[in-house]
């Protein structure tokens, strides 16, 4: 969304080195913004789905719904 990108906190930690690998990815390719950790556990690319303007999500044993919060107050600051 306008050059944000979220990046996914995997549930396990044999996934973890994914999440570096889109962060650094994302960085190197101008995206700002929501480019960084996330506290909460979120599987990214298919719990979440970019609408428009808006943002939905899912939630469930693959993203926690405390995610949802982090990630609307990631997408709010510029």
């Amino acid at each position: 969304m306008n050059g944000k990108a979220l990046v996914a906190r995997f549930c396990h930690t044999q996934r973890a080195a994914e999440a570096d690998a889109y962060l650094e990815w994302f960085r190197d390719n101008g995206y700002r913004g929501m480019c960084g950790r996330r506290k909460w556990i979120n599987e990214g690319e298919g719990d979440y789905l970019v609408t428009g303007s808006g943002l939905l999500a899912g939630t469930g044993f693959r993203t926690n719904v405390q995610a949802h919060r982090e990630s609307a107050e990631s997408s709010a600051s510029p």
